[in-house]
């Protein structure tokens, strides 16, 4: 139900039924024609998803190191593109191309196997 208020001097009609000057009658959203019909809201406006990298870069180089770890790899490097493009600061830019190259040595390429010289005999 939907309220219907006669804002004029004369009598005015919803269907068959009459809305005397200055009252309020409420009716089934279907029976009330479309130009008296409560405006239908505005779509909020869709916000910005959270950006992680970006917040992780607002904090101090301390408060970002321990948290390195839980990122991806593609997060990592983000946030390495964004630090450099950024304040730059070497000491973050360090642990993250550290936290890269373990990632990079750790996923099967076997050359930490090859480097203990038990290589070639």
């Amino acid at each position: 139900m939907i309220p219907v208020t006669n804002n004029t001097a004369m009598p005015m009609y919803v269907g068959v039924h009459m809305i005397p000057a200055g009252e309020t009658r409420h009716f089934p959203l279907d029976q009330v024609p479309e130009h008296l019909r409560p405006a239908a809201p505005e779509p909020e406006a869709p916000q910005a998803a959270a950006d992680p990298v970006a917040d992780l870069l607002e904090g101090s180089v301390a408060d970002i190191v321990p948290q390195l770890d839980a990122l991806t790899t593609e997060q990592l490097e983000a946030v390495g593109e964004r630090e450099q493009v950024g304040k730059a600061r070497k000491t973050l830019l360090a642990e993250i191309a550290e936290r890269l190259l373990k990632r990079a040595g750790g996923e099967g390429s076997g050359t930490d196997a090859n480097q203990d010289g038990a290589g070639g005999a």
